[in-house]
């Protein structure tokens, strides 16, 4: 997950926004955060700011992104 439009901003170094995960995983953003709610994927769903926008840590999320490529 390291294109440029994608990458983290200097505002929150290490999170990635909940819409770029479930875009990369094929996902709509609300299924994504649901799972991470009900702990159905190893996702910390985290809110910021006033309109609580959605992150997951960037290395959980590389984490995750590596074992579901190891189990295709």
């Amino acid at each position: 997950m390291t294109s440029d439009d994608d990458a983290p901003t200097q505002s929150t170094p290490g999170l990635w926004r909940l819409k770029t995960v479930a875009a990369r995983l094929g996902l709509h953003p609300e299924t994504l955060a649901a799972a991470a709610e009900a702990r159905e994927v190893p996702l910390t769903l985290i809110r910021i700011g006033p309109r609580g926008i959605r992150f997951f840590k960037a290395s959980e999320v590389d984490a995750f992104m590596r074992n579901e490529g190891a189990n295709k």
